[in-house]
């Protein structure tokens, strides 16, 4: 282990707060272990953040509370069937179902989030040699770019929008055919974001 791994980690053990300088130290010099941390904590934010009641978190505390009581055929008849976009009440009922408590969805889906979102920065930097303070200057870009409401309160959209993003990389930047594939998962998230795949074809097909 890194010398400035093992310090995060001692300091994460002790404040995750207080870590954040050096996490992001370790996160400029391409430290997997630091960038793990620093995800590690957007979760724990989210574990711990309470949303007020009008936010769309408010309303997934309540569907999971209804999914405890709920069959698999009663779950599959109302979304799968009636709605579009199904994948984030479907982890909902799979948590309900064996009392994984819906704090830990809402920690998982936001690490699922900034986890594309750090893979996509990764991937464009090792293009380039940067020195350590584009790497902190980019970093900041990054964190002013992430709408942190919507990731805390919003999450069914950010959850989506981070695969359409990791389509748009894969499929314009880096010619994969699989790209079509995160988009239509994204969909399948949030319905609204379909918008993005006609768009995505043309800058395919047409740059």
């Amino acid at each position: 282990m890194k010398k400035i791994d093992f310090l995060n980690f001692m300091m994460f053990i002790v404040s995750p707060f207080m870590a954040i300088p050096s996490i992001i130290v370790g996160v400029i010099k391409r430290s997997k272990f630091s960038l793990f941390l620093l995800i590690l904590m957007f979760g724990l934010v989210s574990y711990m953040y309470i949303p007020h009641y009008s936010n769309d978190r408010a309303r997934y505390f309540e569907v999971y509370e209804d999914f405890v009581n709920l069959s698999f055929e009663e779950m599959f008849s109302f979304f799968f069937l009636n709605n579009q976009d199904f994948i984030l009440q479907s982890l909902f009922y799979f948590a309900s179902q064996t009392e994984i408590p819906a704090q830990l969805v809402f920690a998982s889906v936001t690490m699922i989030t900034v986890s594309i979102i750090f893979f996509i920065y990764y991937r464009i930097i090792d293009r380039f040699t940067i020195n350590n303070t584009y790497g902190l200057l980019s970093l900041i870009i990054i964190f002013l770019s992430i709408s942190y409401l919507d990731l805390l309160s919003g999450t069914r959209f950010m959850f989506a929008a981070s695969f359409v993003l990791l389509g748009y990389y894969l499929g314009i930047i880096e010619k994969s055919k699989w790209a079509i594939l995160f988009l239509i998962l994204a969909t399948f998230i949030h319905f609204s974001v379909l918008i993005f795949i006609p768009i995505f074809l043309f800058l395919r097909f047409f740059s």
